[in-house]
């Protein structure tokens, strides 16, 4: 299952859970049973901060392992890797795994390196390589 929303700003929130259709240039996939995807394109700051906590909230939350893909990413800021690290927490204390794919813009990756969280987070250069980490 796959959901995926154009560029052009926020849309009206979501009534459902697990509804990535309320965010911009958000991508969520299912590539198999227990494991979500979400794809992050293009711009990302606090316009979108409450909504993006809730996905990555309830995914965490849903799903054994979480990959967040910033690979097409062009900017985000400090509400998204506070988001981060809140779902990486989460989902670590349920005993799950939260992995960052990589292979993104210089400005996303100078924000990840300067905040600390490169050191902090699992991270994969590729989907195959973010799939493959152990997911129980």
């Amino acid at each position: 299952m796959e959901r995926q929303v154009g560029s052009g700003g926020r849309r009206p929130p979501s009534t459902g859970l697990d509804d990535s259709s309320a965010i911009e240039d958000v991508t969520v996939s299912r590539p198999r049973g227990g494991v979500a995807v979400v794809e992050l394109q293009g711009e990302h700051d606090s316009c979108t901060d409450i909504e993006f906590g809730r996905l990555l909230e309830e995914l965490t939350g849903r799903n054994r392992l979480v990959v967040i893909d910033v690979s097409g990413a062009k900017f985000i800021d400090s509400s998204v890797l506070h988001n981060l690290v809140k779902a990486d927490s989460n989902a670590r204390d349920a005993g799950k795994r939260l992995v960052l794919q990589m292979g993104t813009a210089a400005i996303v990756r100078q924000a990840l390196e300067v905040s600390g969280l490169l050191e902090h987070l699992d991270c994969a250069g590729s989907r195959e390589e973010a799939l493959l980490q152990p997911d129980s």
